[in-house]
């Protein structure tokens, strides 16, 4: 009996966002029948029961949790083998932060479309500073439209050869506050250029502005980005020529190659159609990189890696795991990147 990983650090602001898992092996010879306890009423284990090979999925509920860091141990009995156990240790630092979150677009070459951008306030705000970088071969900007209330003066700026926005944001009524919350900040409007290529936009350094949240008893915090990406020139990254007959039944091939170095392809079957997500996780079960979000028809599907992430990062060596999921099912199976 082992667990993989054999332990999780997580820190999150928003722990109920986390797709998170790990897998029981059997590393005997046996039969391996196992159940998993939780002693914590913040984390749930589904399932609590299964065979060699299954996938437990972590479930968060921070409602009653103040910020913190959290420490238990997760433990898996073999009732099939005289209950032996193995035990993970886990911990979640659980902070919560104002957070900015820049959204996914695809777009179809030379289109125009929209990025939104959210954010996420833990008290009431008086003033916000953000600038953020996209890349300027890629989109032109054309406009930005913002969501807040009356009560708030909105300026922006957009350097077009350098590919980067300001944004400054304050609250002009003292006796108005926007309270803590999630609300859309603002929206980007863009042209893209002809051809295919990603775009990713996240926060950009400057000599004359920075980053920064600020309350309205004027404390100033960095908040949390999360990064976002344009692509262009493509609608779906999958090949989605007809199939000559439908297939059966609910398939994930393993990748191939496996081991990789530069590229793997991953193929997958779908008998209806159905809303497809095909994502990339880190052997902490957080997600890195998303392949396919889209609704598909029935039908065989080819989709390649490239061993990059969302945020624009190479992935380094390691275990990764894959996991496609429809409206009723999903699988997961592990690859291994080499470099």
């Amino acid at each position: 009996l082992a667990l993989e990983p054999d332990s999780f650090a997580l820190q999150s602001a928003d722990p109920a966002d986390l797709d998170t898992f790990m897998i029981v092996r059997n590393e005997g010879v046996g039969l391996l029948s196992w159940r998993a306890l939780s002693p914590v009423d913040w984390l749930t284990l589904e399932p609590l029961t299964g065979l060699a090979g299954d996938t437990v999925w972590f479930h968060f509920d921070t409602a009653y949790l103040s910020p913190g860091l959290y420490e238990t141990n997760l433990t898996v009995f073999d009732s099939s083998s005289f209950n032996i156990a193995a035990d993970m240790p886990f911990s979640l630092d659980f902070n919560r932060y104002d957070t900015i979150s820049f959204g996914h677009v695809t777009v179809d070459s030379g289109a125009s479309g929209i990025l939104p951008i959210d954010l996420t306030v833990m008290n009431a705000l008086n003033e916000l500073s953000l600038p953020f970088r996209y890349d300027a071969a890629a989109v032109a900007v054309d406009s930005m439209t913002f969501d807040l209330p009356d009560y708030f003066d909105v300026a922006y700026t957009v350097d077009a050869a350098g590919g980067v926005v300001s944004l400054l944001i304050r609250r002009n009524q003292t006796d108005s506050v926007l309270a803590a919350g999630d609300y859309l900040l603002a929206e980007m409007f863009f042209t893209s250029t002809q051809g295919s290529f990603t775009c990713p936009v996240d926060t950009a350094v400057t000599d004359s502005v920075g980053i920064y949240v600020e309350d309205v008893a004027g404390n100033r915090f960095t908040p949390v980005v999360r990064p976002g990406e344009i692509q262009g020139g493509v609608t779906t990254a999958v090949e989605d020529d007809a199939p000559e007959t439908v297939p059966a039944r609910f398939t994930l091939a393993q990748n191939f190659p496996n081991p990789f170095n530069l590229r793997t392809k991953i193929n997958f079957e779908i008998s209806e159609k159905s809303s497809v997500t095909l994502e990339i996780y880190n052997i902490l079960g957080q997600q890195v990189a998303t392949l396919i979000s889209a609704a598909l028809p029935a039908g065989q599907y080819s989709v390649d890696w490239n061993g990059m992430f969302d945020d624009g990062r190479t992935a380094p060596s390691g275990i990764y795991f894959y996991r496609l999921k429809t409206e009723s099912e999903s699988l997961v199976r592990k690859m291994i990147l080499l470099k």
